[in-house]
């Protein structure tokens, strides 16, 4: 009986455990992301064939995961410098409106006139992707339903 109950434990502990990435595949990721190597030199660093390398990609859920998650990491590391950065970016731009070239001062009064303009139509089409479910319908299907609809009005 005190075989089953420590199989028991045992198998649970088992469960509990995830997969982790081995020392190479960290080591891969590791100089992916430190950017000093080419994805090609990288793999042959480690002595990787491109072939293994897909299947991780493919095949290995944790390696993907964790491959996904720097990629998203990197791109959130971007949107925070540029975050950082824009105000000082802004009173540059505002700085630009008052130069002695008159090229250079019309395409900054541009530039500040639309940039509001840029991010409030984008806010407002990010709202409205999940409503947009309506895509792609054919000239043909569109025309019956204005028939439709046109019909109902003249009733």
């Amino acid at each position: 009986m005190g075989f089953n109950t420590n199989f028991k434990k045992g198998k649970k502990s088992m469960k509990k455990q995830k997969k982790r990435l081995t020392k190479k595949q960290n080591g891969v990721l590791n100089d992916l992301f430190k950017g000093s190597l080419s994805e090609i030199e990288v793999l042959k660093k480690y002595k990787i064939s491109t072939q293994l390398y897909k299947k991780w990609l493919d095949d290995d859920e944790m390696f993907a995961d964790e491959f996904a998650f720097r990629i998203q990491a990197g791109k959130r590391q971007c949107e925070l410098i540029i975050a950082n950065y824009a105000p000082f970016a802004a009173a540059k731009l505002i700085e630009l409106t008052e130069s002695q070239k008159e090229e250079t001062t019309r395409k900054a009064c541009l530039d500040v006139i639309s940039l509001p303009l840029e991010l409030t139509h984008h806010k407002r089409k990010k709202a409205a992707q999940p409503e947009d479910q309506a895509q792609d319908i054919s000239a043909d299907i569109a025309s019956k339903m204005l028939e439709i609809l046109a019909g109902d009005q003249n009733k």
